[in-house]
């Protein structure tokens, strides 16, 4: 009997794999990810002449499965939270994780795309947010009247953004630079995460590479910068261990962001030539980069341990040609 090549498993072969450690499925769940983008879709390998063809998955999709699963076992089961795990293992370990086609999906299933009535509570996100960005004596009502703007956005697939500025005013502060948040600039932040959302169709797969390379780079210096963030006295609750749970929970929130933050403001004029979306979209720009993790109470399916992830990133960009 024929096997697919080494390192690549059929359906049945990835469900028994999850049975074998304790994290039962079945085909209706698996089919159910595939199509929300949680898994890729199989590609087919000729089982030589007039034998058909083998439908399977690389090593990489199996590990994800594996994944996925252990997130549901612990209390993840909503499509929309489960999203962030392909497109955090596609952040810090590329496209042998997931391909840019997966996570495109994955980002529409998160941004409920497409969606007439979203499903997802954005009222118990909206509290959240809340919560940790008001200011002490931020007023009762003024607290109330920015969730209800949040939830009703995320309804109807409409902002007013004026209004959500001045409640993120009355609720945060005013412009204050000597904070590391402030009403306008949080307004700033969720204005390019609604646009992302509204303008996803517009972005092509060089958007997506670029938004890694936007991720890759600042995570390098927030990791380093984190301990002292963590420190301030108001705002340090938000910036929790950087470990590979922490990129499990914001990875579709952060590429959203970075999307929505080429849309609605002008790129740096100081910004390398590597990271503008010029050199992305003509193809000349590059990506090398090696994570890795320290110990937490996160556990992997293949018995790694998650932790405090390290990265070393390079992106550089060839010279534009004569032409362009």
């Amino acid at each position: 009997m024929l096997k697919p090549t080494e390192g690549a498993y059929t359906k049945a072969e990835m469900l028994r794999a999850s049975e074998e450690r304790g994290l039962p499925a079945n085909t209706a769940l698996f089919d159910r990810w595939v199509a929300l983008g949680l898994l890729d879709s199989a590609e087919s390998r000729s089982r030589g002449r007039g034998g058909g063809v083998w439908r399977t998955r690389a090593e990489g999709q199996l590990q994800l499965w594996l994944l996925l699963l252990s997130q549901r076992q612990r209390g993840a089961r909503s499509p929309r939270v489960l999203a962030n795990v392909p497109v955090g293992l596609w952040l810090l370990w590329g496209e042998d994780y997931a391909p840019v086609r997966q996570v495109r999906r994955a980002l529409e299933t998160f941004a409920e795309v497409g969606r007439s009535a979203p499903r997802h509570d954005y009222r118990a996100s909206a509290r959240t947010l809340v919560r940790d960005f008001a200011a002490p004596s931020a007023d009762h009502r003024a607290k109330e009247a920015l969730v209800d703007l949040l939830v009703d956005s995320a309804r109807t697939g409409t902002l007013d953004e004026a209004e959500l500025e001045r409640l993120l005013i009355a609720v945060v502060g005013p412009s204050d630079p000597s904070q590391q948040a402030d009403g306008p600039r949080v307004a700033g932040i969720l204005r390019a995460q609604f646009t992302a959302r509204t303008r996803f169709a517009s972005f092509e797969d060089y958007h997506l590479r670029w938004a890694r390379a936007m991720y890759l780079f600042a995570s390098e210096d927030y990791s380093r910068a984190r301990p002292a963030l963590a420190a301030d006295p108001r705002f340090g609750r938000t910036h929790g261990p950087y470990d590979l749970e922490h990129v499990l929970n914001r990875a579709c929130q952060d590429v959203l962001l970075i999307l929505g933050i080429s849309l609605v403001v002008p790129p740096s004029p100081t910004l390398p030539d590597s990271l503008t979306l010029g050199a992305w979209r003509e193809g000349r720009a590059h990506l090398e980069a090696e994570a890795s993790e320290e110990l937490s109470p996160l556990w992997l399916p293949d018995g790694q341990v998650a932790g405090r992830v390290r990265m070393n990133v390079r992106i550089w960009s060839d010279q534009p040609s004569e032409s362009a």
